[in-house]
């Protein structure tokens, strides 16, 4: 009987020692599965910083206003900012800054940065023009000449085409020269009109 019972001890250990083993076994597989899978990092959510926005650079004279409105206009060491850009130009040719006035002219004449308006164009050119711009005079000139947003007045291109080449700008001695060979707006003279063709060369 005690023999018997010793055997059935020595089972029962025997069969504890084997799960014992296997759960040993077991746990040891999963730590290993554990140890090759990276650990999950969070990442922190970013934080937002608001944008600086840089103060607006303004100017007190014409010259350095229009240099300012470039720059504005072409994004040249500044943020680019055509709505500012417009204000500095504007502010040059009110300061007398002739080629603001004319810049300004162009980019509505062109509908470039701004909305098309031939209208004030032809009031910046204006204002350009008495500020003794050849340039202006003469995009002014021609503005009377076809009549862009104005009625044909052949007298006033006349006038202006003559002051622009006064100023020494070759094309509109050209322009002038062509009104006269053509005689529109003037007494018809091919010789004074040659001449002037040959200024506008030269």
């Amino acid at each position: 009987m005690k023999v018997i019972f010793i055997i059935f001890l020595l089972l029962i250990s025997s069969s504890l020692f084997a799960n014992m083993k296997k759960v040993k076994t077991v746990n040891a597989i999963r730590l290993e599965k554990q140890s090759d899978t990276p650990f999950e990092i969070k990442e922190e959510p970013k934080k937002i910083v608001p944008k600086k926005i840089s103060p607006k650079k303004n100017c007190k004279k014409g010259k350095s206003c229009f240099t300012l409105a470039e720059n504005y206009r072409k994004g040249s060491s500044v943020e680019k900012d055509n709505a500012w850009s417009m204000k500095l130009y504007r502010k040059s040719c009110k300061l007398r800054y002739a080629t603001s006035c004319r810049v300004l002219g162009d980019l509505y004449r062109k509908g470039f940065v701004i909305k098309k308006d031939l209208v004030e164009a032809r009031k910046l050119y204006k204002s350009g023009c008495n500020l003794n711009d050849k340039k202006s005079c003469s995009y002014l000139g021609y503005i009377y000449e076809k009549g862009y947003a104005v009625k044909i007045n052949y007298s006033k291109s006349h006038k202006l085409y003559k002051k622009a080449c006064n100023l020494k700008l070759g094309k509109a001695c050209g322009k002038l020269g062509n009104l006269y060979v053509k005689g529109i707006g003037v007494k018809k003279n091919i010789k004074l009109g040659h001449r002037l063709y040959k200024r506008g060369v030269s």
